[in-house]
């Protein structure tokens, strides 16, 4: 080190041979943690000059050279950070109302014919879209919370005279937005009592083995499982500690990557294969209501009908993904996971409501049942099975010497509160679409993608 230290300030003194500065890029090749210091002192153009000076071969010299160009389009993107200020909050906060400004004159000026794009008040379609700008916008760049960003259409559409209030207020007391609050408070008793971790861990058990590759497989359906049911952030916080155990051990395998990302593609995946996987299902199958409404589809969207379509998908991703991601030789070590323990009266109760929750959400409706129609209850929806669930909770005792319950108010209260307002939200200004007739407006100026061959189309849209 004192060695390096004295060729390091030859170097920036101008008076080292070239086999000096070759001994000492040579030390770092050898002593990787200690290049961050030297950086510090010398440029990495300057150090890559060094480098040429030096003749170290293309090798070195490429390595240095791609480090230099990531940093200068580091350097590019903050200095136009920089100068257009969009780290300053004022610029975040103003970029809304901008935005919200040329969507309103762009409203104006395609949608020019009014009655006869679907639209019989062109000022207030125009105000609709406003507004859906702003939100978005200020959604991306974050400069209040989402939550009081999501609010906006229930304080601002009664002042326009879009939709009154009760109308607007409904929107926010979906049944959607309840059935999500149901998976989440389900989610909690489920955290509370531990009982993720024993499925997380039963799973990757039966699937995983000591393998590393079906390893990354069982952690990867475990997440795809639990992600149907909550959001993707809090399975990937569920299943994240037992991971990290399982790094933990086997220091110096190639297994940390592909595992980590495993956890986090698998988590994604398994929110497509519910309706209650992931918001955005949840504003889809809500637009699916007003078009029933309207007239365009026979029948909502039930959760049978979500899962005939969506958990397909699951099956045929998790696995690509994980041959992608665990692709190439692996080590043959094998590797063990903790034990979890016997099961716990609370786990199994907990286990028990959610198991039959899931059920009765499958066989609600045919063909898979029907039995709200077999008992002459069809007006029952899957929010109703989950609100029931969730006050099981609140009555079952989890059978400790505590005398608690499944789930406790403190528990309950700490869901995501933000997620269901902002699901609200999008209700709400996609009921101001319809409202307005700016929805058909829109579909009217895209009628030309429905001339395309599906296959295309479909691609299109996804993109």
């Amino acid at each position: 080190h004192e060695e390096a230290n004295a060729l390091l300030t030859r170097v920036l003194d101008g008076l080292a041979t070239v086999e000096e500065k070759a001994g000492l890029l040579a030390w770092l090749e050898e002593n990787p943690s200690e290049r961050g210091k030297v950086a510090e002192q010398i440029s990495l153009d300057g150090l890559l000059g060094v480098a040429l000076e030096a003749d170290t071969g293309s090798s070195f010299q490429n390595r240095l050279s791609s480090r230099l160009a990531v940093e200068g389009k580091r350097n590019i993107l903050a200095s136009i950070s920089t100068v257009l200020r969009l780290d300053h909050p004022a610029v975040r906060l103003a970029l809304g109302p901008l935005f919200a400004a040329v969507a309103w004159i762009l409203t104006r000026w395609l949608l020019q014919e009014g009655d006869e794009a679907g639209i019989a008040d062109l000022s207030k379609a125009s105000a609709v879209s406003a507004v859906i700008a702003l939100c978005v916008v200020w959604w991306i760049v974050g400069p209040l919370p989402i939550a009081a960003v999501s609010l906006m259409p229930l304080a601002v559409f009664p002042l326009l005279g879009i939709i009154d209030e009760t109308q607007l207020a409904s929107s926010y007391c979906h049944p959607l937005v309840v059935l999500f609050l149901c998976g989440f408070m389900l989610s909690k008793a489920m955290e509370h009592c531990g009982g993720h971790r024993r499925l997380a861990l039963g799973m990757v058990r039966m699937i995983g083995g000591g393998d590393g590759k079906r390893l990354v497989l069982g952690f990867m359906v475990a997440s795809a499982a639990i992600s149907m049911w909550t959001s993707n952030t809090v399975t990937v916080l569920m299943v994240l500690p037992a991971a990290l155990a399982v790094i933990d051990q086997s220091r110096g395998s190639r297994i940390s990557t592909p595992l980590l990302l495993g956890i986090a593609y698998s988590a994604a995946i398994g929110g497509m294969g519910s309706p209650v996987g992931t918001p955005p299902n949840g504003i889809l199958v809500a637009q699916a209501d007003l078009l029933v409404s309207q007239g365009h589809l026979p029948r909502s969207l039930s959760f049978i009908d979500w899962i005939s379509v969506g958990l397909p998908v699951v099956v045929i991703l998790i696995p690509l993904a994980w041959l992608w991601l665990t692709r190439g030789p692996w080590p043959s070590s094998p590797l063990r996971i903790a034990p979890v323990g016997p099961w716990t009266k609370a786990e199994f109760r907990v286990s028990l409501v959610l198991g039959f929750t899931a059920l009765l959400w499958v066989t609600r409706e045919d063909p898979y049942g029907g039995w709200s129609g077999l008992v002459g209850i069809p007006t029952v929806k899957d929010s109703t099975v989950g609100l029931l669930a969730v006050i099981a909770l609140f009555v079952i005792p989890a059978g400790d010497r505590k005398e608690s319950k499944l789930l406790s108010w403190d528990h309950a209260a700490t869901v995501p509160w933000s997620i269901l307002i902002l699901l609200g939200g999008g209700i709400a200004l996609g009921n101001a679409m319809v409202s307005t007739g700016l929805d058909h407006a829109i579909a009217a100026e895209l009628g030309s993608l429905g001339t395309m061959p599906l296959l295309p189309m479909v691609a299109l849209v996804v993109l």
